[in-house]
């Protein structure tokens, strides 16, 4: 007979930070602060500071809250996890795909917010349709 273990989610974060730990050559992490100042030094153009050689090949781990709003920013390549709230409201970032945030995230007036509403604009229009033609 099989035991069911039952894990909360404060244990399945644990064991990710765990084998994340465990795997500290492929990740650097920086704190927010020093994240935003090399994006100031770098015209807020995330890829150059994938390419710095302390990043390079690196996926980057940002351990705080990190608040990039109302910046010239258009991508945040490079950054795999973000531990705490992520807000790119006001950027132009259009995908946070392979990011981890591990808090809240804020995406306002973002080509990323516009691109979810249109989506949830084309569903309701599709469903109204399906609607309308099941009742013929």
């Amino acid at each position: 007979m099989k035991k069911v273990i039952k894990l909360k989610e404060s244990d399945i974060h644990n064991i990710v930070n765990i084998l994340l730990e465990q795997e500290d050559d492929e990740w650097v992490k920086v704190s927010p602060e020093r994240y935003l100042e090399l994006m100031q030094y770098a015209g807020y153009y995330a890829p150059g500071i994938a390419n710095l050689p302390e990043f390079r090949g690196k996926n980057i781990w940002i351990t705080g809250n990190l608040n990039i709003s109302s910046t010239p920013t258009k991508s945040l390549d490079g950054v795999k996890r973000v531990d705490g709230n992520l807000d790119i409201g006001g950027t132009q970032i259009s995908s946070i795909e392979g990011i981890n945030v591990m808090g809240y995230f804020s995406d306002w007036n973002t080509p990323l917010r516009k691109i979810k509403e249109k989506r949830i604009k084309d569903k309701k229009i599709a469903d109204k349709k399906i609607r309308k033609e099941e009742d013929k």
